[in-house]
């Protein structure tokens, strides 16, 4: 050990240039892997709130036919007065249905989904996602996403005309438009 000390002490004191850029250049290697790794665990914290943010981890849906869960309000109920780990940040009702617009030259196939504000909010971050106008107040008002804003060239204030598979026609507000960064959402 002794002699592969005194060896390498003599490498670096002979040439004090060629010794000052190993440790230079050995600096810049480590700072770059650090900025690497860094960049890496940042890019994918950000795919995964990107990807899985927008969305809930749990769903509950109904064994019926009609998929209409009965009684949602005692269930949330329940599901909140268990004691969960801190992990539960959010619960809220949803409903989705399909539905036709009539854009006037054409019919669009979509899905309604209908959530409750502001319990919704804190899984799906629509405040803000929203790129203009507000949250719907009462369930005459909707947010439509960025693309199907221009498929249906609508503006904030303007109404829509929904048909749902049950033949019922709704007349709706489009009070806002927002953008989860997900074209199928």
């Amino acid at each position: 050990m002794k002699l592969a000390f005194s060896i390498a002490m003599r490498f670096l004191s002979s040439s004090k240039v060629q010794t000052l850029l190993i440790v230079l250049g050995i600096a810049i290697g480590v700072s770059v892997q650090v900025f690497i790794g860094s960049l890496i665990q940042g890019l994918q914290k950000d795919l995964v709130d990107t990807t899985i943010g927008s969305s809930s981890q749990v769903t509950i849906t109904s064994s019926e036919e009609d998929n209409r869960v009965a009684d949602w309000e005692s269930i949330i109920s329940e599901i909140d007065s268990l004691d969960l780990p801190t992990e539960l940040t959010a619960l809220s009702a949803s409903a989705d249905l399909p539905v036709f617009i009539d854009s006037g030259d054409r019919t669009l196939s979509v899905l309604l989904r209908g959530l409750q504000f502001p319990e919704s909010n804190a899984i799906y971050k629509i405040d803000t996602r929203l790129v203009d106008g507000k949250i719907p107040e009462n369930y005459r008002e909707i947010l439509i996403g960025k693309g199907l804003k221009e498929d249906l060239e609508v503006k904030i204030g303007e109404k829509i005309t929904i048909f749902t598979p049950d033949r019922t026609v709704e007349t709706l507000e489009v009070v806002g438009i927002f953008d989860l960064g997900v074209a199928s959402l």
